[in-house]
């Protein structure tokens, strides 16, 4: 250790405002296509060229990522990270968009790999000259040496392109705190488009995940649910895909449910909204979506309310309204109703209460809910029940006034008061002679 600090002390140091600020050497994975090491830009704008990057055996020369190894600025107040150069580091780490990405020639910074028992890290400028070293200690997985105000270093969960200021570690085993997030490039589109959901882990440990996925449009109407995802990772883990949807206002509601102890599950939901505006399309459409209010057996009564949910568009059309009504064997059995619909080359979820005013029978009806405007229609079928005891009578007499109904039929008569009386008359007067007939014997019998 002497000798190595009485070395350094002899190396040309160029006071410089680029440091090192994080060293990645014992990542979770494979280390050669994980480790990273970030620098940080506190001064004015720099020109990487020609710098180097190296450990105690062996010094690499930084590229950029752009063709034939440009992009090498740094600029002010800002992040590079350094990797080897068949790195998957960038997909599988919670990386800010606005770092600089610079590379090594070969796979690997420094002699083979960083060390995990720890080593130290050096950075020169195109001329040599020591900008800035770090002896970084043992790591375990997962964790790196990180920098606080650019003096005091200590073991931290990784930031790449982040600050670490309040980067330190302070959890339990076991514990874990996984984010998703829904990225689009934009929230309007023209046709279709593509969109990533992207899972990570602030604290890096293997977990088992479920990832679901569901699109609704703007009425909660659920288009588009993707068959749940299962998968491990340990830090990151990003899937793409292109829902395929019409034009219309959309949003994106995506869920992240892990084995561990997550201790912030705030973050593991995030929805987005977005608009695909699609070519105007001139021809109306129309979709009966359900029939509501029906009963567990999926029939409707005479009498009863429904409620019919059905999409719309209306087109380039002369006509302003649709219908609804109702058909028994393509026949129509109902009134119309009519509603007044103006929003032109406009997508509409409507739902429309409907009185069923058709009179049941001795047996189950099959009915078609019909809407039908813009020259379009769409009909959906459903039961209406036989009519009970009671409601039989009832459409029997309202129908056939008192004419004779079925046995099984519960009959209802109706019989005035004056009836009653006449009907009453004849046996009163019998009864009421007989009484006196018995009187006169039975006093007869008594004057003897």
């Amino acid at each position: 250790m002497r000798i190595i600090l009485i070395v350094l002390l002899m190396l040309p140091f160029v006071s410089a405002d680029v440091y090192l600020n994080e060293i990645n050497a014992v990542p979770f994975d494979d280390n050669s296509l994980y480790e990273w090491v970030e620098i940080y830009n506190f001064g004015d704008e720099v020109n990487l060229s020609g710098w180097k990057i190296g450990d105690e055996r062996k010094n690499d020369s930084l590229e950029g990522a752009l063709f034939y190894g440009q992009g090498m600025i740094l600029e002010s107040n800002s992040y590079a990270v350094i990797t080897g150069s068949a790195t998957r580091a960038y997909d599988n780490y919670n990386c800010s968009k606005n770092i600089l990405k610079l590379y090594v020639g070969d796979n690997t910074i420094g002699y083979g790999r960083l060390s995990n028992s720890g080593e130290f890290v050096y950075l020169y400028d195109s001329y040599d000259d020591l900008i800035d070293f770090i002896e970084y200690p043992s790591l375990t997985k997962g964790e790196t040496y990180s920098r606080k105000n650019l003096s005091v270093w200590w073991k931290s969960n990784p930031t790449m392109g982040y600050g670490n200021d309040e980067n330190y570690i302070d959890y339990f085993e076991g514990e874990c705190d996984w984010i998703v997030e829904v990225s689009l490039d934009s929230y309007t589109f023209d046709n279709d488009f593509e969109f990533k959901t992207i899972a990570r882990n602030v604290i890096p440990s293997k977990s088992k995940l479920n990832l679901s996925r569901k699109i609704f449009n703007l009425n909660n109407k659920l288009v588009k649910e993707y068959s749940e995802v299962y998968f491990e990772s340990s830090i990151r883990h990003t899937i793409t895909n292109t829902p395929k949807l019409d034009e219309g206002v959309y949003f994106i509601e995506t869920e992240l449910v892990s084995d561990c102890k997550d201790f912030n599950l705030e973050n593991n939901k995030d929805v987005k909204f977005f608009m695909i505006l699609g070519n105007t399309k001139n021809s109306s459409d129309i979709n009966i979506d359900s029939i509501l209010d029906l009963g567990v057996d999926k029939k409707a009564e005479t009498g009863q309310e429904i409620r019919v949910r059905f999409d719309i568009y209306m087109g380039d059309t002369d006509e302003d309204y649709f219908k609804i009504y109702l058909t028994e064997n393509r026949n129509k059995v109902s009134k119309e109703l009519k509603f007044v619909f103006d929003e032109e080359f406009y997508s509409n979820t409507l739902t429309i209460p409907f009185l069923i005013n058709v009179d049941c029978g001795e047996n189950d009806k099959t009915l078609n809910v019909v809407v039908e405007g813009f020259g379009e229609k769409d009909e959906e079928e459903f039961i209406l029940k036989k009519c009970s005891k009671v409601k039989q009578n009832i459409v029997t007499l309202a129908t056939f006034s008192n004419s004779s109904v079925e046995d099984n039929s519960i009959s209802f008569e109706y019989t005035s008061s004056e009836n009653k009386v006449d009907k009453l008359a004849t046996p009163f007067f019998i009864i009421s002679l007989l009484m006196l007939i018995i009187y006169l014997i039975f006093v007869k019998r008594k004057a003897l």
